[in-house]
């Protein structure tokens, strides 16, 4: 599965535009579902799409929520959106700066995270003897379960376990 990063992008709209051509079928009908979603007409969504009309930041919200972003990606998502709408090339530097500030942000947070790394044959042995190492895991990347007692309840289990 391929994945995107709004962070990569500094336009929402190619954001949008790149999600969607991994998408099934290439996303069709997704303008249609987000007109009915904004209570708007698809020729609208498609102006916008096209870069020849804004979006609202209600609207931006809205339009948010079909990604599942974190708070962080929320907050960059709507950062481009406001880009995007500023009048005043003042406004638009500042808006710039912040980008590029939460772009910075995150590849540095990226590269502090190590990847592909090769487990040993001792540790792949110890993490597939129990369903529990995998229940953790797949809890753990969920936003809701954060705390060892959270996870400890869901997963019956006792907490020092964890």
């Amino acid at each position: 599965m391929n994945y995107l990063s709004i962070f990569d992008y500094s336009d929402y709209r190619k954001f949008v535009l790149a999600w969607l051509s991994l998408q099934p079928q290439k996303g069709r009908g997704f303008y249609t579902k987000i007109a009915e979603k904004l209570s708007t007409s698809n020729a609208a969504i498609t102006q916008i799409f096209k870069g020849q009309r804004e979006i609202s930041q209600e609207h931006a919200l809205e339009l948010a929520e079909e990604f599942n972003f974190n708070d962080k990606e929320l907050t960059y998502f709507l950062l481009l959106t406001d880009y995007s709408r500023a009048g005043s090339y003042k406004l638009k530097k500042v808006i710039q700066q912040q980008i590029q500030k939460t772009q910075t942000e995150q590849k540095a947070l990226i590269n502090k995270v190590e990847k592909d790394k090769t487990l040993t044959e001792e540790i792949k042995s110890i993490y597939y003897s129990s369903w529990t190492y995998t229940g953790l895991r797949n809890l753990i990347a969920t936003s809701e379960h954060n705390s060892a007692s959270t996870l400890a309840e869901r997963l019956k289990i006792p907490p020092q376990q964890i």
